[in-house]
């Protein structure tokens, strides 16, 4: 009796130490089967670097335009001053004169006017009133020709041409022509001054 207690105890302590040992192993399995794999980590991908564009060797060179230099008015601009002095009788010239010109085919009254300036030289305009209507006109580039004698342009909206008069040796008249570009006909154009206007004014 004794001895059949012994051996049974001896084979129920063989089998639990055996279930033991099975769910020992069991519970390792299911542990690896519950837990995730284990991914290596990566490192954050980095764009590979580039060297800076060049442009290819056989580009042509880039030119640089050529800065600017400011217009320049032309050199028979009125607004330019006289390239050589100016004659001294050119300041008896009187500023206005009275007398007649050459206006669309016909001689006509009117007034032809003279300025001096050393920035501009001489300069002047003309007037006449045809029919009730002002017709005006310029005179520009004036050039001493001789003593007492100027050569000048005169200048109209719809034509133009050339001016050369003559001083008398007081300035207080002059004579002359006038003549339009594509015809060498010469005109008369004379004026003067009234005299005693022409000695009160200073």
């Amino acid at each position: 009796m004794n001895i059949l207690n012994r051996q049974t105890l001896l084979a129920v302590s063989s089998i639990v130490s055996l279930a033991l040992t099975i769910l020992s192993c069991q519970s390792g399995q299911q542990a690896m089967a519950q837990s995730p794999p284990q991914l290596p980590v990566e490192s954050p991908s980095q764009p590979p670097s580039q060297p800076p564009s060049q442009p290819p060797a056989d580009s042509p060179p880039q030119i640089q335009p050529p800065a600017e230099s400011p217009s320049q008015p032309p050199a028979d601009s009125p607004s330019q001053p006289p390239s050589q002095p100016l004659p001294v009788w050119f300041k008896q010239i009187g500023k206005s004169y009275q007398g007649e010109f050459w206006q669309n085919g016909k001689l006509v009254n009117g007034s032809t006017l003279f300025y001096l300036s050393d920035q501009t030289g001489l300069t002047g305009f003309y007037i006449t009133a045809e029919n009730g209507t002002y017709v005006t006109g310029d005179l520009m580039n004036c050039q001493a020709k001789q003593e007492r004698t100027v050569h000048c342009q005169w200048k109209e909206p719809n034509q133009a041409g050339e001016f050369e008069a003559t001083f008398s040796p007081d300035f207080l008249s002059f004579k002359g022509f006038g003549t339009t570009i594509g015809d060498t006909t010469q005109h008369p154009w004379e004026g003067s001054q009234d005299r005693a206007k022409a000695k009160a004014t200073p």
